[in-house]
């Protein structure tokens, strides 16, 4: 399972903006109050749950294993993410540099 952006009758966050290609993909621009990096563009999961890295994570792969999260499965290996809170304090911030080592 993967989520696409925006679900289905949503319109793009304020500030961004909503096209598709000539093959039908879907395609958004969002722009962010703060955010720390150079500009990026890519594939993006977003997702309305919270969300451990740590925990929720199988750290080798890059996918979600959360039983019961609604993202499960998907893989976040090469994605920009999107995710209303991280999960877990500073531990969170441990298994994400840890999964940027590890290129995923």
């Amino acid at each position: 399972m993967s989520a696409a952006w925006p679900p289905l009758g949503a319109r793009p966050p304020s500030g961004g903006a909503a096209r598709s290609d000539a093959g039908g993909h879907h395609t958004s621009v969002i722009r962010v109050q703060r955010a720390y990096g150079q500009v990026v563009e890519g594939e993006a999961v977003v997702s309305d749950e919270g969300f451990s890295p740590r925990y929720d994570l199988d750290r080798w792969s890059g996918v979600i294993t959360k039983p019961g999260h609604h993202l499960e499965g998907t893989s976040i290996a090469d994605k920009i993410c999107f995710f209303p809170t991280a999960k877990g304090g500073i531990a969170a911030g441990w298994a994400f540099y840890d999964i940027k080592w590890k290129k995923i």
